[in-house]
């Protein structure tokens, strides 16, 4: 009930920020976009800058739609199973899922550290790189998460 109570906060929490990343991101664009087709002095930075901020909706987005049934999922052998057989299949899903996700989130840590070793940084803006690839294990920890507040909602049900 708990784990339920805190995949709901989690997930109000992500689309609020999913949808200011958004607004902004639109909000810049349209203001570069008049900036430079009627005063012909466009700000160099804000593609550069919707395109991270892009990459952050991506994988926030991922962890928001995780463990809901919101991935794309192929649902033949589902179709054939009965109501027994289909709780037991989502289970080991859900763990499979979890599983990845945290060696997803292991590695691309690992990735996001060597990035942030090598002092890379955005070409116009001149922003540490690592801050993008910081979305990648962000993602992926939370869809880890959700895949295991997922997975005891339906332990739960089936206990």
């Amino acid at each position: 009930m708990i784990l339920q109570k805190i995949s709901e906060a989690l997930s109000s929490t992500i689309r609020c920020l999913l949808g200011s990343i958004l607004l902004f991101s639109c909000a810049l664009m349209f203001v570069n976009v008049v900036l430079r087709y009627c005063f012909t002095t466009p700000i160099y930075w804000v593609d550069e800058l919707a395109r991270y901020l892009m990459i952050w909706m991506i994988f926030l987005g991922a962890g928001e739609l995780a463990g809901k049934q919101g991935h794309i999922s192929i649902s033949l052998i589902k179709n054939v199973l009965g109501p027994q057989q289909k709780a037991v299949l989502g289970i080991l899903v859900n763990i499979i899922c979890t599983l990845f996700c945290l060696i997803l989130t292991y590695y691309s840590i690992e990735h996001t550290i060597r990035i942030k070793t090598a002092h890379q940084v955005t070409a116009s803006m001149g922003i540490p790189m690592w801050l993008t690839y910081l979305a990648i294990p962000c993602g992926s920890l939370l869809m880890a998460i959700r895949y295991f507040c997922e997975l005891f909602v339906r332990v739960e049900k089936r206990g």
